[in-house]
């Protein structure tokens, strides 16, 4: 857009309310690929797909037998897949996607580094974690505590070679952080993203959710999250019992099943949910990098009893079935998503009316919103990006963006008694005024 700079990205003004990775690395898309508004799909497909990848090797890493990789990794995205906010947050964007992906790298170098004694993987997965770093800030640290907990659960003879990772860990955040402090833009941005954000949102004065289970809220929703898969191996179970199917693999004995290794992956999960309690501003999907890890150990727990299911219900005539039925599904999703190429879904009415404007406002144009827009963050942004304008809301502006389904008529009249008038647009709800006396005073808009 031409506003701002790689350490002052600009949203209404100077922007420091997330670190700027995640923007310099999507930008990136949009630069390769054009301005079009499915760019930012195919880049969070790009994220849930490598998420996939990096889920299943990650419990590769896990298992020495093929044959049971093969089943929990299945077991493991099958729960993973159907958790709510998992769900709802790739198709959406967020910047906890890309948190969620770069951690679990992290987390599977940090492990195979203490699994092969290989110092390289503490390096590559320190990169990875200060990456994280600059994408979400302190949230984005909780794989380095893997190699302490491969130590505390899964082996304690590895002492020399934790004491190995944390010093090159601490070697290469030090240095990384010198070179942070030491250039001044992104000193200046770090000094006030550490005021503005980390310490208001400790010290409960940034957004807070409105919950009875106040800090606790994030255990409530682990406990939604978990639901889904909970009903699915409940499900599992019945089907089990009422068919009187046995485990072809012995349940009693349960081989597949390592009690300390299903510790060690709940504790990363905790690791990774229980510090968000710190503060009272918390959301469902600061859970996504979580999750995985969970979906994990719940597989690991029921391994056997989805083993025992699925190999009954997947005979080799089954089988030849369900592949001739995912052949014409993935055909049919195909004509589908050919039908809806190009077509609007999501605020579709505030896009067509904002793009509308464009020929009617210059470009980096000041634009202001009535009062009620103020935290109408969506219609800003797109504002922003379509029309290329500084949403500067300060009252003294040219130009008013006003929303017929939000703004008081009071204010709308404020506006034609003091010089400005509608501008003629095809719109459906998002109206724009434009001053024609520069002389006239403007009615405020702030508050």
């Amino acid at each position: 857009m031409g506003i701002g700079g790689l350490w002052t990205p600009v949203f209404q003004m100077p922007w420091f309310e997330h670190p700027p990775a995640y923007f310099w690395i999507e930008s990136l898309a949009f630069k390769v690929l054009g301005d079009h508004f499915w760019v930012e799909k195919l880049f969070s497909g790009m994220i849930w797909f490598g998420t996939l990848l990096m889920l299943l090797h990650a419990v590769k890493q896990l298992t020495n037998k093929s044959e049971s990789s093969k089943d929990l990794q299945l077991f493991s995205l099958l729960l993973w897949s159907i958790m709510p906010v998992v769900l709802w947050s790739y198709p959406n964007n967020m910047l906890d996607n890309l948190l969620g992906l770069l951690c679990l790298g992290a987390v599977i170098d940090f492990h195979k580094g203490m699994k092969y004694q290989k110092l390289f993987y503490f390096i590559s997965g320190t990169g990875l974690t200060a990456l994280a770093l600059l994408v979400k800030g302190p949230v984005g640290l909780f794989p380095l505590i893997i190699p302490f907990l491969y130590l505390l659960i899964l082996d304690k003879t590895k002492t020399k070679i934790t004491i190995q990772a944390y010093f090159i860990i601490s070697l290469i955040l030090g240095i990384f952080a010198s070179i942070l402090l030491i250039n001044s833009d992104s000193s200046a941005f770090i000094q006030t993203y550490i005021h503005q954000q980390v310490i208001a949102s400790l010290a409960g004065k940034r957004e807070v959710v409105q919950s009875v289970f106040g800090r606790a809220f994030i255990l409530f929703q682990i406990g939604i999250q978990l639901f889904a898969p909970l009903a699915l191996i409940c499900l599992l179970w019945g089907i089990q019992k009422l068919a009187k199917w046995k485990n072809p693999d012995n349940p009693s004995s349960n081989k597949t099943l390592n009690g300390n290794l299903v510790k060690y992956i709940l504790a990363i999960g905790l690791s990774a949910s229980l510090p968000l309690m710190i503060s009272i501003k918390q959301r469902d999907f600061y859970l996504i990098p979580a999750l995985p890890y969970f979906a994990i150990a719940l597989a690991f727990w029921k391994l056997n009893l989805f083993r025992c299911v699925s190999t009954l219900f997947i005979s080799d005539r089954n089988l030849r079935g369900f592949r001739i039925l995912s052949l014409f599904a993935l055909v049919g999703l195909g004509f589908y998503s050919l039908t809806k190429f190009g077509k609007l879904g999501r605020d579709a009415e505030v896009i067509h009316d904002i793009s509308n404007m464009k020929t009617s406002i210059p470009y980096e144009a000041g634009l202001d919103i009535c009062p009620e827009m103020h935290y109408e963050w969506g219609i800003q942004a797109y504002a922003q990006r379509i029309l290329r304008t500084k949403m500067n809301l300060t009252g003294q502006n040219n130009y008013f963006m006003t929303d017929k389904t939000q703004c008081q008529q009071s204010f709308m009249d404020g506006l034609e008694r003091s010089g400005f008038n509608m501008v003629k647009l095809p719109n459906y709800r998002l109206e724009l005024w434009k001053k024609k006396n520069q002389g006239i005073s403007l009615p405020k808009s702030s508050q």
